[in-house]
């Protein structure tokens, strides 16, 4: 599978009307995209994602190089079929500290990327629970089909 380069990114909207939103990151492809990439893709998918003790016991540059080695990759890897994937910080919620949206279009290898991440090592040595998984049909989707 083709190696592409994958960063965290700033968010950039920020002005004196709008709180300060520079801690918001993204993963994105540096490859340029088609115009066909920014079509309505017809699934989406919510990974509901807790981190555990042995997590926030690293250091926070701990945590980013495990991320940059372990967990990027694998996220890398399935972006670069397509996908799209956000991840956000959930308030108010004890159960998952994480929210990962996902856009994609193949439902097979959305369901290879779940395998590949329960088999990841942030999942398998005890740093992080996939708590639960949505997966949501765009009603453009169904709009297109009547």
């Amino acid at each position: 599978m083709k190696n592409t380069q994958f960063t965290r990114v700033r968010a950039l909207n920020q002005s004196p009307t709008r709180p300060d939103r520079s801690h918001q990151t993204a993963i994105k492809s540096e490859e340029p995209h088609s115009e066909d990439s920014m079509k309505m893709s017809v699934y989406s998918g919510i990974l509901r994602v807790s981190f555990n003790p042995s997590w926030y016991a690293m250091t926070k540059d701990e945590r980013d190089d495990y991320e940059r080695k372990n967990v990027f990759p694998t996220i890398g890897e399935y972006v670069a079929t397509g996908a799209s994937v956000q991840p956000t910080r959930t308030i108010g919620d004890a159960e998952a500290e994480c929210l990962f949206l996902i856009a994609f279009d193949d439902l097979k290898r959305y369901f290879t990327f779940i395998q590949d991440l329960r088999a990841n090592p942030l999942m398998t040595q005890g740093h992080a629970v996939l708590k639960s998984q949505q997966v949501c049909v765009s009603e453009t989707y169904f709009e297109d089909r009547e």
